[in-house]
């Protein structure tokens, strides 16, 4: 019963306190359980996360006005139908020690008995196809699932939450700096080829960040897009290369793949974890021509000395691809952080496009799938901004054969 109460502790860390979910289990099992239990509290809380919609919505029908038990209802439920980590007997002691009234602790136990006997989680009077049955389904917020729907269709929205229901590939891309495709293929059986050129599928549990193949720069990591990006903006460090970030990624390695570990760069990085991930990245590869400057968009002007030909801006965004990973995402995510967002993506372009040359490429590119931080972006840009036009976009879903989800918009300034 200790790992349930311990996991009952990390839950209300990530709902009521807004932690991450491994902060919110290192916290809750420092000192307290053994590296064992940790596990299997991680896999009580993550398995809760994965249902939270659908059993937060059944329990807080028969709580009524007493929310405060949903947690302790929410965590036993899953544990008991899914997890299976606590007995059925140490469970249910667990919710009469969490719940005091006693017309609740029976509401509560005729529900979660209930399911134990095969009663569906999801109410029977739901038509499997409408939306409310689908964002129960896949445990995604129903203002997610109506606007998925109205912007790509019923068809595409199902696609998206079906993949989504699944977990990522990890690939690696093939460093050709430190050793040819043949030997790494010979040498390395824990990563496939693919269709994608010197991609490879990574094989085993866990991040490709983790293998010894990353760790001495056998392979890059980043997304298999980026390869795409690079060559239609014609990115040339000869030519100028500059960018601004607002968020993690794995630019420097994308270019140092594609061009050289020589490459030069200037790079503004608005956020500081962003920065912290970026200086590893360049450390890593010893991209020592890559110079990394913290601050806003707005700060160009004492970082760049001279326009580019091509300009990357990859600012924050919904970041809706960690829907598919990270359960608790939804739980910390506010929909009504949209409209700051998608202002601080107009702003970092109009910031980073005076630093785009004549005839140069202005690369935009978010990790999400919202029309307002995609296309409707890059609409609302070029209104203001005659001399750019588009030259190509894409919108990338899990269902595809990319296996992530993103956008990305190649503008072109005008020759004068």
């Amino acid at each position: 019963m200790k790992i349930l109460f311990t996991a009952l502790d990390a839950l209300q860390k990530i709902v009521n306190d807004k932690k991450s979910f491994s902060s919110a289990v290192k916290e809750a099992c420092k000192g307290k359980v053994s590296e064992a239990a940790r596990k299997d509290v991680t896999t009580v809380v993550g398995c809760a996360l994965r249902h939270y919609l659908i059993l937060e919505h059944r329990f807080l029908e028969v709580l009524k006005d007493e929310n405060q038990y949903v947690l302790p209802c929410i965590l036993a439920t899953s544990n008991t139908l899914f997890a299976k980590k606590v007995s059925d007997g140490e469970t249910e002691k667990f919710l009469r020690e969490s719940i005091e009234k006693e017309d609740t602790l029976n509401n509560v136990l005729d529900l979660y008995h209930a399911f134990k006997d095969g009663e569906p989680l999801i109410n029977k009077d739901l038509d499997p196809n409408c939306l409310e049955f689908l964002s129960y389904r896949y445990n995604t917020p129903f203002w997610i699932v109506r606007m998925w729907r109205k912007h790509y269709g019923y068809k595409d929205m199902r696609r998206i939450l079906m993949a989504n229901s699944k977990h990522f590939n990890n690939y690696g891309r093939i460093n050709n700096e430190y050793i040819d495709e043949e030997k790494f293929e010979r040498e390395n059986k824990t990563f496939q080829k693919t269709q994608f050129d010197k991609f490879y599928l990574y094989t085993e549990k866990g991040k490709v960040k983790s293998s010894f193949q990353y760790l001495n720069k056998l392979v890059y990591v980043y997304p298999i897009v980026f390869d795409e990006i690079i060559k239609e903006s014609d990115a040339d460090s000869f030519r100028g290369i500059a960018a601004f970030a607002n968020t993690p990624n794995a630019l420097v390695s994308a270019l140092s793949a594609n061009l050289t570990s020589y490459f030069e760069m200037d790079f503004l990085i608005g956020k500081q974890q962003a920065y912290f991930e970026t200086k590893q990245e360049k450390n890593l590869y010893n991209a020592k021509n890559v110079h990394l400057y913290e601050g806003p968009s707005s700060s160009g002007i004492t970082c760049f000395s001279k326009k580019v030909h091509t300009f990357f801006v990859l600012p924050d965004s919904s970041k809706f691809f960690l829907l598919r990973n990270t359960p608790d995402y939804f739980i910390h995510f506010d929909q009504n952080s949209l409209d700051g967002l998608i202002q601080e993506q107009l702003q970092a372009l109009e910031d980073s496009a005076e630093f785009v040359e004549d005839g140069g490429y202005l690369v935009y590119y978010v990790a999400t799938n919202s029309e307002k931080e995609n296309h409707g972006i890059i609409e609302k840009f070029l209104e203001n901004h005659k001399e750019f036009s588009l030259q190509n976009e894409k919108r990338i879903f899990s269902f595809s054969e990319y296996d992530s989800t993103c956008y990305y918009a190649i503008l072109r300034k005008a020759e004068k």
